[in-house]
């Protein structure tokens, strides 16, 4: 794995982000393949940044080998998390088994497993960043609504007192 640094960012880039258990049914392997798409059509100041451990490792190694612009950091830190955040322009999470969206818009959604839509997305963020800010917006506001901890706290304790 590629250590981290945050001299690894060139903002001229555009940063596809991964953060998550490395197994399979985190989808990987359907971003990976969209990367690759991207690449063959010639986007190649987009890059694809993978965080975390899992049993997908060795395959994002040798990919990381192959592709100039993937590149693999291992386990990070909380810390490095939240700058690997702040520092990319897409976050992508393509759970095959995960079925809570923080998207806010139909149009960029993608049918699991097909990586040429994913890779069409991915351009539509690209060529968008109205879009992106939009869609970043809504995300932070629902995250903050849904997962609030204070406000969860409140409502288990409310619950709790109810009984």
């Amino acid at each position: 794995p590629k250590e981290f640094k945050k001299s690894n960012f060139n903002r001229d880039n555009f940063i596809i982000l991964f953060i998550g258990n490395l197994n399979k049914n985190k989808g990987l392997k359907t971003l990976i393949k969209a990367f690759e798409v991207l690449n063959l059509k010639g986007y190649n100041n987009i890059f694809l940044y993978i965080a975390g451990k899992g049993k997908l490792e060795k395959y994002i190694i040798k990919k990381s080998k192959r592709l100039k612009n993937l590149k693999y950091f291992g386990f990070v830190k909380e810390d490095e998390k939240i700058d690997l955040l702040l520092n990319s322009d897409l976050f992508v999470y393509p759970s095959e088994d995960s079925y809570f969206l923080f998207v806010g818009r139909d149009d960029v959604v993608f049918r699991q497993r097909d990586y040429n839509q994913l890779a069409e997305k991915i351009i539509l963020f690209y060529n968008n960043p109205e879009l992106r800010n939009e869609v970043s917006k809504f995300n932070i506001e629902r995250f903050t609504k849904y997962f609030n901890i204070i406000e969860n706290a409140r409502k288990i304790e409310n619950q709790i007192k109810d009984m």
